[in-house]
C-alpha cells in the first residue's frame, strides 16, 4: 500500500476515546452558558439602572438650581440673614450663583437707615464672591476674589450725638477654628459720606489670610483670637494718590468688646502700630486707641499732598478717643429722621450722645523743605470731626 493511501485512511479514521475519560454531554454546555448569562444580567442590570437613576436625580437637581425659583429662594434666604444681622429690613434685588467655580453675586443690596424717612445706611449695587472648592476638606474657606462695585455708605453724626449706625446682632459663639483665605478684595468707584462730606472709597487688597480661633462658648474669660494679614493693600486717601502698604492685625474678641493687641501698617515711607480697646454695652460703646508712627516726610510727596520735595524722618505718637453714651433724658415720642422704626423719638432729645476726639505729638529733628532746613520741630495736635488745633 502506498504512503498516500495510508495517510488518507489515518485522516478518515475516528479518534479512539481515552480510557477513564468521561465525555461531557453536548446538551450540558449551552445550559452552563445560560446560567453565566443570567448571573451577569443580575449584577450588571441593577448597576446600570442605579447609574441612570443617579444621573436623573443630578440632572433634576441641576435644572432646579438653575431655575428662577431657586434664585428666588436664595434671594429670600440671603435677605433674611442680612436682616437678622443688621436689625433692619435689608433688601436684595437679585441673587445669582454658579458652581464651577463656586460663585455668588448679589445685586441691589440696600441696608436702610433707622426709619423709612432716613437715607439708606449702605447701598451696594453689585457684590460678587468667587470661591474655590479646594481647602474645604481642611476646614478652610478659600475665596478667590470679593468684588464690590460702586458702594455708597452714609454715616451721619447728629448735632446731639445721634447716628444712623445699625446695631449689629449678637450671633453668639462656640468652640471653633476658622481659616479664611482671600486672593483679592476689590472695591471700586465707591463713595463714603460723613456728615454730608463726600469722600472717595476705593480699595484693593491681595493675599489676605484671616483666622478665628476659640475654645468653648464666647465668654469674657475665653475670648476668640482673631488674626488677619494682607500682603498688598492699595487704598486712596481724600485728595491723594493711591498708596500701597501691608497690614497685620491681632485681636481678642469677647461679648463686651475687642482688645486690639496690635495693628501694624507698613510701607516704604511709614510704619505705624495701633493698639487699644473697643468696648460696648447695649447702645453704648467706647473706643480708645494708641498710635505710634515712624516715617519719612517724603510720604507727603508720595501721596500727592506736596509738589516740592520734602526730606527728613518724623515721629508721631497719638491717641484716638470715641464713645457713645445713652441719654438718661431720652423719652420716645414721634417723628425723628434718625430714630429706629420701633422706637421713635423727638429730635431735641437724642437717644444717645456721640463724641470723637484725637490728639498727638509730631516731632522731627531736621526737615528739609524749599531748600531750607527746619530743626527741632515739635507740634502738639488736637482735633475732632469739626476742628484741628496745633501748638508749635
Amino acid at each position: 500500500m502506498s504512503e498516500e493511501s495510508r495517510a488518507d485512511k489515518s485522516k478518515a479514521a475516528p479518534e479512539k476515546p481515552v480510557e477513564g475519560a468521561v465525555e461531557e454531554p453536548v446538551e450540558a454546555r449551552p445550559r452552563r452558558d445560560r446560567k453565566h448569562g443570567r448571573a451577569r444580567r443580575f449584577v450588571v442590570r441593577p448597576l446600570i439602572w442605579m447609574f441612570a437613576i443617579l444621573l436623573s436625580v443630578l440632572a433634576a437637581l441641576w435644572l432646579f438650581l438653575e431655575s428662577p425659583l431657586a434664585r428666588k429662594r436664595a434671594r429670600v434666604l440671603v435677605s433674611a440673614r442680612l436682616t437678622e444681622a443688621f436689625g433692619r429690613p435689608v433688601r436684595v434685588d437679585q441673587v445669582d450663583f454658579g458652581w464651577f467655580p463656586p460663585d455668588v453675586e448679589l445685586r441691589g443690596v440696600v441696608i436702610p437707615g433707622p426709619t423709612p424717612a432716613s437715607p439708606p445706611f449702605a447701598v451696594l449695587p453689585r457684590v460678587r464672591v468667587l470661591g474655590a472648592w479646594r481647602g474645604l476638606s481642611d476646614g478652610k474657606v478659600n475665596l478667590q476674589q470679593i468684588e464690590i462695585e460702586r458702594p455708597r455708605i452714609e454715616l451721619y453724626l447728629g448735632p446731639n450725638g445721634e447716628t444712623n449706625l445699625p446695631e449689629i446682632a449678637d450671633t453668639g459663639g462656640g468652640s471653633s477654628a476658622v481659616d479664611v483665605l482671600i486672593g483679592r478684595i476689590l472695591i471700586t468707584d465707591g463713595t463714603f459720606v460723613l456728615d454730608e462730606r463726600t469722600l472717595p472709597l476705593a480699595l484693593e487688597a491681595k493675599a489676605i489670610h484671616g483666622r478665628l480661633q476659640g475654645n468653648g462658648p464666647l465668654r469674657a474669660e475665653s475670648p476668640l483670637v482673631a488674626t488677619l494679614t494682607a500682603q498688598d493693600i492699595v487704598t486712596t486717601l481724600p485728595a491723594a494718590k493711591p498708596y500701597g502698604l501691608t497690614a497685620g492685625i491681632r485681636a481678642l474678641l469677647s461679648p463686651s468688646g475687642i482688645a486690639i493687641e496690635k495693628i501694624r501698617l507698613a510701607a516704604p515711607e511709614i510704619r505705624a502700630d495701633v493698639s487699644g480697646d473697643v468696648t460696648w454695652k447695649g447702645i453704648e460703646w467706647n473706643v480708645a486707641l494708641d498710635v505710634a508712627a515712624r516715617g519719612e516726610a517724603a510720604l507727603f510727596n508720595r501721596l500727592g499732598y506736596l509738589a516740592d520735595p520734602i526730606v527728613g524722618p518724623f515721629t508721631f505718637d497719638g491717641r484716638l478717643l470715641a464713645d457713645r453714651k445713652k441719654n438718661p433724658a431720652y423719652k420716645p415720642t414721634k417723628n425723628s429722621k434718625l430714630a429706629r422704626s420701633d422706637d421713635v423719638k423727638d429730635p431735641e432729645i437724642p437717644r444717645s450722645f456721640l463724641s470723637f476726639s484725637w490728639s498727638g505729638d509730631l516731632a522731627a529733628k531736621t526737615i528739609r523743605f524749599l531748600d531750607r532746613d527746619f530743626t527741632e520741630i515739635a507740634v502738639g495736635l488736637e482735633g475732632d470731626p469739626r476742628r484741628v488745633d496745633a501748638a508749635v
